[in-house]
């Protein structure tokens, strides 16, 4: 069975010219390939950078708890109890009874200008606005994707959580995360998001290239309007995918274990919902035991 929407994300025709990573993001004018080194002006370079954000991210304060991203371990929710003591709320943390999660990054999209340049079209069209202060995937694009211009894992155990807001309609759609992609479409991409079809419903799905899902489960039919999508995958250096989403109140768990793909480019897709994304909270651990044992708890 092919998932209807699925295998949109990750586009049957290969990019166009235009699109493949890195290209010269147009801070120098030079043209050359060459990515600026220290897009954020830190004092970093951008490939060691544990986080690529604006002075400005560190402000914005998601939840209105009163705690800034620059000292909020849980950036999207109210904090709750920490069970495993590491420091990062249950609500929040990609493991909640195993200690040793930690915080590396809260980006929240407040430079269009950095946007413009670590967010990079992965097919050449213009399906992403990107000069505002979220990334924002048109529904009437087609199927589209980012990817950033860097790799995002640092050699450990890495934690991608999303928030965003869908605005569906009833038809085929997808709008997901791409872990560990490569910088123009290849089959071996790995994919996690919500799916939608009037024959499927609306789904969780883990997936590659514009394969059957490896795995996928039920939220139940198909959803109109718009919604808050809570999403975060979990990558591990042996090649384990764990994929966790909070969507209307239900949370769905799929995970498989991937070792031919340890590495690659962190982005986002979407065809057919309007997809916004208005956070990324990036947390990492050193000894992560991806198990279908570890469920979710948020």
């Amino acid at each position: 069975m092919v998932l209807g929407g699925c295998q949109l994300v990750f586009p049957l025709d290969g990019p166009s010219d235009k699109g493949g990573l890195p290209f010269d993001a147009g801070s120098d004018g030079s043209g050359d390939g060459e990515l600026p080194l220290d897009l954020d002006k830190d004092g970093l370079p951008d490939v060691t950078d544990p986080c690529i954000q604006p002075s400005a991210d560190l402000l914005v304060d998601f939840e209105a708890d009163a705690k800034p991203n620059a000292t909020d371990p849980c950036p999207f929710v109210f904090d709750s109890n920490d069970t495993d003591l590491d420091g990062i709320p249950d609500n929040c943390d990609p493991f909640p009874m195993i200690s040793g999660d930690r915080r590396r990054c809260t980006m929240a999209f407040e430079s269009p200008e950095i946007n413009q340049q670590l967010w990079l079209s992965r097919e050449g069209t213009p399906g992403w606005d990107l000069a505002n202060t979220a990334l924002i995937g048109s529904k009437d694009a087609g199927p589209t994707t980012i990817a950033s211009a860097v790799e995002l894992e640092h050699g450990v155990s890495t934690t991608y959580e999303v928030s965003a807001t869908l605005a569906a309609e009833p038809a085929s759609m997808f709008a997901g995360l791409i872990l560990r992609g490569s910088p123009q479409y290849d089959d071996t991409d790995i994919g996690c998001g919500i799916a939608m079809s009037s024959g499927t419903g609306t789904q969780l799905v883990l997936a590659r290239g514009n394969s059957n899902p490896l795995q996928a489960v039920s939220f139940g039919g198909t959803i109109g309007g718009t919604f808050t999508l809570r999403i975060a995958a979990t990558v591990e250096a042996t090649g384990r995918v764990r994929c966790v989403a909070q969507l209307n109140g239900s949370i769905r768990l799929v995970e498989a274990l991937i070792p031919d793909k340890t590495s690659g480019l962190f982005g986002f897709g979407t065809s057919g919902f309007q997809f916004t994304i208005d956070g990324l909270a990036i947390y990492e651990r050193d000894d992560a035991r991806l198990t279908a044992t570890t469920k979710p708890t948020r």
